[in-house]
């Protein structure tokens, strides 16, 4: 592998640079694919090797001797990013390839069982994998060969790590999936040992103590603005996000939109694969009918399958991901120059807030997102400071005198 003997180092970091790394992460990158270079030149084995083959070497080497499951995702992106910039190709890291047999048909078996049983999505069972993955993973390599071997402390270590820079809310979401992933075990009335069970898998998150982040009229229409129409991956990327900010939807419910799920007659559009697995009929807004339109009519590569958004470039005609959907509202959220804590979901957040701003009761805010109790639409009051202005009473003067 002639090419990683002579690195360009230098370019690498110019390369960092231009994509908007922060200087501590670029630094960091520069430290671990160097530390890259040298174990290909210790290894003489790897002389006659591809890039991708050392990678997935060296990956594998960094797995079993690297303590901390941090620093082995740093190292991992790092030398992706080389990859990336060297080739100008993605490097598909398939999580197989560090995992054990026996993780893997474990592995499975929890999807199944949360696919036919606890009839969870699919953006869920992927959550559900991707931790519990982790958490074997981890245990493996800390000397567990089989989960009824798992004991409390690999479990608090595991979490120690992993949680140490997620937001609390992040917290619980994977706390619940290990929580879940035990709960399926006794399901199976596999051996656990008992202090496992009493962990305390519960993460301090209070009901509405945080203010939805949503934005405002300006920066929602920066955004729409920022959208090449006359390229189809304009146009297919204003669709996407007209879908998200005039019906609030998911990412995974976007993926899911397909041609047979409009009615352009009586102007309505079929929600599928929700969270709640419950199908929603929703009004098709003009903007939307038109953007869909125009870009199925002008843009969109004929396919045999029957999605709406299907990838461009060198996935060309594939259906898009979930993932795929969120980094083309990222990349539009950069252009339009917004720069707060945002993500899609921010969508859904900005289109419950402006219902309820106009007059829209809960219940029909919770039926247009497809929320299953009116609770979850609660929060959304909190985020209308007019009527929150009109609620708080003066505060009292006192007269010293």
């Amino acid at each position: 592998m002639n090419e990683v003997f002579h690195p360009q180092i230098n370019g690498f970091r110019d390369f960092l640079q231009c994509q908007h790394y922060g200087s501590r992460t670029r630094n960091d990158y520069e430290k671990h694919v160097l530390h890259f270079f040298q174990w290909c030149k210790k290894s003489s084995s790897q002389e006659n090797e591809t890039i991708e083959k050392c990678i997935l070497d060296y990956l594998k080497f960094i797995r079993i001797n690297e303590g901390s499951l941090a620093r082995y995702n740093m190292i991992r992106a790092a030398v992706r990013s080389y990859y990336f910039y060297s080739t100008g190709k993605k490097l598909f890291l398939s999580p197989k390839a560090f995992t054990q047999e026996w993780i893997e048909i474990e592995i499975d078996g929890f999807c199944v069982y949360l696919q036919d049983v606890a009839a969870l999505d699919e953006a869920g069972i992927a959550s559900h994998r991707h931790y519990i993955a982790r958490l074997l993973n981890y245990a493996y390599d800390n000397g567990i060969c089989e989960v009824s071997q798992l004991t409390a402390r690999i479990v608090r270590d595991f979490l120690a790590v992993e949680l140490v820079h997620y937001k609390p809310s992040s917290k619980k979401t994977i706390i619940t999936r290990i929580r879940n992933y035990f709960r399926y075990l006794e399901f199976r009335g596999v051996p656990i040992q008992e202090e496992v069970l009493k962990l305390p898998m519960s993460a301090p998150v209070w009901s509405m103590s945080a203010i939805p982040k949503t934005l405002t009229d300006p920066e929602t229409q920066a955004v729409l603005a920022c959208f090449d129409r006359s390229t189809a991956e304009g146009a297919r990327d204003y669709a996407i996000a007209i879908c998200m900010v005039e019906l609030g939807l998911r990412c995974v419910e976007v993926t899911s939109l397909a041609l047979d799920d409009f009615n352009w007659h009586r102007a309505t559009v079929r929600i599928q694969k929700t969270k709640t697995h419950a199908d929603r009929i929703l009004p098709l807004p003009a903007n939307v009918g038109e953007a869909v339109a125009s870009y199925l009519m002008h843009y969109r590569k004929n396919s045999d399958s029957r999605k709406i958004f299907l990838s461009i470039s060198r996935r060309n005609g594939k259906e898009m991901s979930i993932q795929q959907v969120r980094n083309v509202i990222k990349r539009a959220f950069k252009r339009a120059g917004i720069t707060s804590a945002v993500s899609p979901h921010t969508f859904r957040h900005t289109k419950a807030r402006t219902m309820f701003e106009n007059g829209s009761c809960l219940k029909l805010i919770a039926d247009i997102l497809g929320h299953k109790s009116i609770d979850t639409s609660r929060i959304y009051t909190k985020v209308n400071i007019e009527e929150l202005r009109l609620a708080a009473c003066p505060w009292p003067e006192v007269d010293y005198e």
